[in-house]
């Protein structure tokens, strides 16, 4: 009976001991393989730097790593149409009326001189008055796109040599701006300026395009001031023929007698003088036969 208890307790002990051994397993830390298999990233794979929420912006933006773009071109106008491209300075100098006369650069053809031309004429051809209106004007409409009729025309001569050039160009687009008028009639004088104005080659002195001609000029820009020569005498303004001069007051005192006076009044010498003055003309009488004194 002893032995029999003392077995079962034996026993016992075994499956107690048993028992604690696998809940101390259970309890103990993970070994490296567990923890390399859960945590650590594949390190087949390596990640890419602009993954992950940082590089989210940059994966949305496909034109991150492109270079900024030209900005675009005036497009007023064609830079590249092939035509020469000359500057104007400001002009300030008048011509025959409204005739604006102005050198440009660089220089064409050979050393001689080269002309910007400007003709502004009468705005309002149809009224009797000759008037110049401020406005903008195109060139390159009706009637300014032929030089017959043209009310607002710009023109350039290259190689102007004896009145005439080598060359003739003629505005086929462009404007005009008159922003100030001063005088009257054909004297008026203007400010304004010029902008993308284009000239193709044509025939002097008609300056009629020529056909399948490319030679072409363009001005971007250029203006003129000259309404504060009004008042002031131009040595290049033609004077009016019909005009006469002014007479001199100096030389009014050394004129002629009048000949418009009465040619057949008689001399005073000849009229019978009254009986009460002849006592007066014997007096003048004697003493001009009288000798003057020694």
């Amino acid at each position: 009976m002893k032995k029999f208890t003392l077995l079962l307790l034996v026993l016992a002990s075994l499956f107690y001991f048993a028992a604690c051994g696998g809940s101390k397993k259970d309890d103990s830390p993970a070994t490296d393989s567990d923890t390399d298999s859960v945590t650590e990233p594949d390190t087949d794979t390596p990640a890419d730097a602009d993954s992950g929420p940082e590089g989210d912006d940059d994966v949305a933006d496909p034109d991150a790593d492109r270079p900024d773009t030209e900005p675009e071109p005036d497009t007023d106008y064609d830079p590249g149409d092939g035509c020469i491209e000359i500057d104007v300075p400001t002009i300030t100098s008048a011509g025959y009326y409204d005739e604006i006369n102005g050198f440009f650069s660089p220089s064409l053809g050979d050393n001689t001189i080269d002309i910007v031309k400007i003709f502004i004429l009468d705005t309002k051809p149809g009224t009797a008055e000759y008037d110049i209106e401020p406005g903008t004007y195109d060139l390159g409409e009706y009637p300014n796109y032929t030089y017959e009729q043209c009310r607002q025309c710009v023109m350039v001569w290259v190689d102007v040599a004896l009145g005439e050039p080598a060359e003739a160009y003629f505005q086929t687009e462009g404007s005009l701006t008159i922003t100030a008028v001063a005088g009257s009639g054909e004297a008026t004088r203007t400010d304004g300026y010029i902008e993308n104005v284009k000239l193709m080659k044509a025939e002097f002195p008609s300056f009629t395009l020529i056909p399948d001609a490319t030679e072409c000029i363009r001005i971007p820009y250029a203006d003129w001031s000259l309404t504060s020569t009004v008042a002031e005498p131009d040595s290049d303004v033609m004077p009016d023929e019909d005009s006469e001069p002014a007479p001199d007051p100096d030389a009014a005192s050394d004129a002629d007698p009048d000949p418009d006076s009465d040619s057949d009044t008689e001399p005073v010498s000849d009229i019978e003088p009254d009986s009460e003055a002849v006592s007066d003309a014997d007096t003048v009488e004697n003493d001009n036969d009288s000798e003057p004194n020694e």
